[in-house]
């Protein structure tokens, strides 16, 4: 776990399917967020995170951890945090974080876009406070039970879901628009290029025609002047 954490340290989430079933990454997050660590989330595409699912876990997961990943729990426990603690702890506030969507699959131009956007989160990343008491979450429970199923149905809204895709989506629309003004900077540079290869080359043509011309023009002088010469040996 994380221990000795400075304040300027940001934990980053890398989002797939199975990560919020291991416990030494719920064991990272729990103790995160209990120290004060800002946390960021990445989401690559192609993991197949559901913020749905990932959010209906955290609020059951000292019981849907047991059956997922049995021996999770028996290292939450070894540790010293109780899972309804987690469960409490992470629901309130992993839902909530900053998502950075990453699609490796992408054009380079693309993926570094997304990179800056991640640096720029974890600049930006705050700590999540969990105002509720365990007593007060777990009255709340059944609410945000409902609130998570409709999410998951494609009725009403969750924060975290809603959030996490809108920031998916928002990311994905500035990865294209920043790729777009990337693309139209490098054609015209290349465009530039080229011009500026024609008029050099236009220029060094015109250079070595004039040198030329130059050249020819002295020897049709010297022949003349010549000419001139043997003109007058012979009294023409």
């Amino acid at each position: 776990m994380l221990k000795h954490v400075k304040e300027s340290s940001v934990l980053v989430l890398f989002q797939s399917s199975k990560v919020l079933e291991r416990p030494w990454c719920l064991l990272e997050l729990y103790t995160a967020v209990m120290e004060g660590v800002p946390i960021v989330a990445l989401n690559c595409a192609g993991k197949c995170y559901d913020f749905a699912k990932a959010a209906d876990l955290l609020l059951h997961l000292e019981t849907k951890l047991t059956k997922l990943n049995p021996s999770a729990i028996q290292v939450l426990k070894q540790h010293g945090v109780d899972p309804l603690h987690a469960a409490h702890v992470l629901s309130s506030a992993i839902p909530n974080i900053i998502s950075v969507h990453l699609n490796t699959s992408a054009s380079r131009v693309a993926i570094k876009a997304a990179m800056v956007d991640l640096v720029k989160a974890m600049q930006a990343a705050k700590p999540f406070p969990v105002d509720t008491s365990l007593e007060e979450w777990l009255a709340s429970r059944g609410e945000l039970d409902d609130k998570v199923k409709r999410a998951s149905l494609g009725h009403g809204t969750i924060s975290g879901t809603v959030k996490g895709q809108m920031m998916a989506k928002a990311s994905r629309a500035d990865e294209l628009a920043k790729e777009n003004l990337e693309l139209k900077a490098e054609l015209k540079a290349e465009r530039e290029k080229y011009d500026a290869k024609l008029e050099k080359e236009r220029q060094t043509h015109a250079v070595s025609i004039a040198g030329l011309r130059e050249k020819n023009e002295a020897k049709v002088e010297k022949l003349e002047a010549k000419i001139e010469k043997l003109e007058e040996k012979l009294g023409y």
